[in-house]
């Protein structure tokens, strides 16, 4: 009896095994689908154009299209799309899809048109009109100023460029400001590396002069990994010239927190200053956009 149950279960885990194996290959995306799609997103992308993948974990996209703006999100909510004015959507059905991205896409944005390539298929969608980046911090680090105040009451600018990141004098290893790509919610954020001084200091970001009325989109959080083991929160300020305009202590937690002021004036330079109590582990990283008033993408 005993025998002819194993043999049973050895059956049953064999036919398994097949049936597994060949829906794994059913499921695997031909080259000439992604070659397609990505073919027809490149021809019809604009300025302003956002790439969005599902699944995250195809590199087959980013390999065709990774030279345009491209993320590979886990979730979307409307307020990460500032600054875009269309999103392309590529689903590829595969192991992993779930298509959890196009169901939010629609209640924020207008679907335009769909095209199908085999297993990939590509939806764009217009968002609404949102106003023109005039500023965002990621692409202007040669163009900003960083100036480091140490507790020990040394004044000192972070001006060493060095691959692409403003370097300051002390703790240079982890002390910069640079764009990097990070996991800080449980997915990756396009964002720019600022690590606090320790406690008694400021790290001070300051943009050059922003002309013109506009409203900033900022957002801040630590790295997913430090977000278990920071050791304080880090208080953010954003100031134009002399005016704070917002302040938000960011708790040592997982998550991306927004903030969002009005810029006043007819121009302005706007800063980021962080204090912390505690740096250790304070892997932190930061957006600023600058979206001009009444004008289109």
């Amino acid at each position: 009896m005993m025998r002819a149950t194993f043999a049973v279960i050895l059956a049953l885990t064999l036919v398994a095994s097949v049936v597994l194996s060949l829906w794994r290959q059913a499921k695997v995306v031909a080259d000439a689908d992604l070659d397609a799609a990505a073919a027809y997103v490149r021809g019809d992308h604009a300025d302003g154009d956002l790439i969005v993948v599902e699944p995250a974990y195809i590199v087959g996209v980013r390999r065709r299209l990774g030279d345009l703006p491209l993320w590979e999100p886990r979730h979307l909510v409307a307020r990460d799309l500032v600054g875009f004015s269309r999103v392309h959507l590529v689903e590829i059905d595969t192991i992993g899809f779930d298509g959890v991205l196009a169901g939010p896409l629609s209640r924020f944005a207008a679907q335009e048109s769909t095209q199908s390539f085999g297993a990939v298929r590509v939806a764009t969608f217009l968002l609404p009109e949102q106003g023109r980046v005039v500023f965002d911090l990621r692409d202007e680090i040669k163009n900003i100023q960083v100036i480091a105040r140490y507790p020990d009451g040394v004044e000192l600018p972070c001006d060493r460029i060095d691959r692409g990141r403003r370097v300051c004098p002390r703790d240079s290893e982890w002390s910069y400001i640079g764009p990097r790509t990070v996991d800080i919610d449980n997915q990756p954020r396009e964002c720019v590396w600022m690590h606090p001084i320790g406690a008694g200091g400021t790290l001070r970001i300051e943009t050059p002069q922003i002309v013109g009325l506009g409203t900033i989109h900022a957002a801040f959080g630590f790295t997913r990994e430090a977000s278990g083991r920071a050791a304080a929160p880090v208080t953010v300020r954003l100031l134009s010239g002399d005016k704070q305009l917002g302040s938000r202590t960011i708790p040592v937690e997982l998550g991306w927190q927004r903030m969002v002021a009005e810029l006043g004036g007819d121009s302005g330079v706007v800063a980021i200053e962080l204090e912390t109590q505690n740096n250790g582990a304070a892997h932190f990283c930061g957006s600023l956009l600058v979206v001009a008033q009444g004008s289109g993408p």
